[in-house]
């Protein structure tokens, strides 16, 4: 038996989608290879088992990938097998097709000479199914791939190169906040004086102080944008001046109150107790400082059985020297 195999036509090699006869491209690097099967002289029919093996080089070399396909069916000499060599077959350069076919159940294959070239312009079909890695950066155009390109969540961080993307190839307001992951940015990413009052949240972030207070007040509040709410330095006590001196007196019983001088500018204290004709059990007298009125007050007293006993108080106020 002569068995004898020959392309239909060289331009319906494999990957070239120019007649749907020839070639149909499925999914990935899977493309569909149509050739004619003569035996004795006479279109091939039956069953027939092919080996297939890609090579960078007509004859000789190392095999790029093999595929073995069993009990395929020939009609009127023509077969159809469908191949796939994983990324090799997307290689630049020139690529050869070496065929092994024998009969079902024979036990040997016959190699069909000379192996067929695969030409670089039906390959380039695939293009679409490039694998991993397949096309880098220098192989794409400046600005030939735009928004509408490219679909969302299609470019995570994993692919982009650090520096690669910089602020002239950002457009105005292109990057909001859902747009950056937790920590993403961080201040050496942040250039200087980029970042102004009207940029920032001013429920989120303080905006830098911009208020003001007098000489004598502090910084009682800072509002969110910025201004100061302002309130009275607390003034302490530093030092007394010379003290003043009052009397209150009262004889043969009863009582009487001195008025001193107001508890926000003085201190003052009792400093001296004299009591007379105070002789009997229940007699008695009694002196004491006290504020009424948001003034100190002297008071000087006597018990009620003490009718004929004499007191004399004296208290003493010292004027309070504040702080600045």
């Amino acid at each position: 038996m002569t068995i004898t195999y020959r392309d239909i036509s060289l331009q319906c090699i494999t990957l070239l989608l120019l007649s749907y006869a020839c070639v149909v491209i499925a999914q990935d690097d899977l493309f569909t290879y149509q050739g004619e099967l003569l035996e004795s002289g006479l279109p091939a029919n039956g069953s027939f088992d092919f080996q297939f093996s890609l090579f960078d080089v007509p004859t000789g070399g190392v095999t790029m990938g093999d595929e073995n396909l069993s009990n395929q069916m020939v009609t009127n000499g023509i077969f159809n097998a469908e191949l796939n060599f994983g990324n090799a077959i997307l290689m630049d350069g020139e690529l050869w097709l070496e065929i092994r076919v024998r009969q079902t159940g024979q036990p040997s294959f016959t190699l069909l000479s000379p192996r067929q070239q695969l030409t670089q312009t039906p390959r380039a079909s695939l293009a679409r199914a490039v694998g991993i890695d397949g096309v880098d950066s220098a192989s794409i155009v400046d600005r030939t791939i735009t928004n509408i390109d490219i679909s969302i969540g299609a470019v995570g961080v994993d692919e982009i190169a650090e520096d690669a993307v910089r602020a002239s190839e950002i457009a105005f307001e292109a990057v909001g906040s859902n747009e950056l992951g937790a920590d993403s940015v961080a201040s050496a990413k942040i250039q200087n004086n980029s970042i102004n009052a009207e940029d920032i949240n001013s429920t989120e972030i303080q905006r830098r102080v911009i208020g003001v207070c007098a000489v004598g007040s502090s910084i009682r509040e800072i509002l969110s944008d910025g201004q100061v709410i302002c309130e009275a330095d607390d003034q302490g006590i530093a030092d007394f001046g010379l003290g003043n001196s009052f009397l209150a007196t009262v004889s043969d019983g009863g009582s009487a109150n001195q008025t001193m001088e107001p508890v926000s500018s003085h201190l003052c204290m009792l400093s001296q107790v004299t009591l007379n004709d105070v002789g009997a059990e229940n007699e008695g007298g009694t002196c004491r400082v006290f504020i009424d009125n948001a003034n100190w007050t002297l008071q000087a007293i006597t018990s009620a059985a003490a009718v004929a006993a004499d007191v004399t108080c004296r208290g003493i106020c010292l004027p309070i020297i504040r702080t600045p």
